[in-house]
């Protein structure tokens, strides 16, 4: 395992996460997709991703269906 992966693995001392953009798509009458650029940053890690997250909803309730990194 490569000392990368080791800093991240190990337990921050903090954590944040931040979404700087997001964008619905309406999929279905019950369904939706979210696109997002998700900011993660730690003591010893940052980064940036763009994530697509589909939600259906289900007795009133948002469910998470899928989430992937885009």
């Amino acid at each position: 395992m490569g000392i990368e992966r080791i800093r991240r693995i190990n337990a921050p001392d903090f954590i944040q996460v931040d979404v700087g953009y997001a964008q619905f798509e309406l999929v279905g009458e019950n369904s939706i997709c979210v696109y997002l650029r998700q900011g993660y940053s730690s003591d010893s890690y940052s980064d940036f991703t763009n994530k697509k997250i589909e939600l259906e909803k289900v007795d009133g309730l948002w469910r998470i269906l899928t989430k992937e990194s885009i």
